[in-house]
């Protein structure tokens, strides 16, 4: 897995992927500091959540993949994760619900660390 490979025209689309992760990534990190400094009132009584994107990530830590396939993985969890924290507003003050969205950024955010490797390389 190597960005050597790439051609301009799909590092331009990992480009504006990886934007993409990264805005989304900052927008559930404002949310959840905002929650965590004044909740908001829960819309209604229906919790989400992402088990999907748990399941995957165990499931793909020793797969080979290209470049290309990684960052479309990171950026299916990101926006999963974005729609659960945008959709668990006013649940956060839940401890389960905090820790479960935080887990989930975490392994979303880890993206930045496999990014470091492959620039490395």
């Amino acid at each position: 897995m190597t960005f050597a490979t790439l051609t301009k025209k799909e590092m331009m689309t990992l480009l504006k992927k990886i934007q993409g992760i990264a805005s989304l990534l900052k927008d559930v990190n404002d949310i959840l500091a905002s929650e965590s400094k004044d909740p908001s009132d829960p819309e209604d009584n229906v919790v989400y959540v992402i088990p999907g994107l748990m399941q995957q990530f165990k499931r793909n830590q020793q797969v080979k993949m290209t470049v290309v396939d990684v960052i479309t993985l990171y950026e299916n969890w990101t926006k999963a994760l974005y729609e659960a924290t945008i959709n668990n507003k006013g649940h956060m003050q839940n401890k389960a619900i905090r820790n479960h969205i935080r887990e989930a950024y975490d392994i979303c955010r880890s993206v930045e660390q496999i990014l470091k490797n492959l620039i490395d390389q």
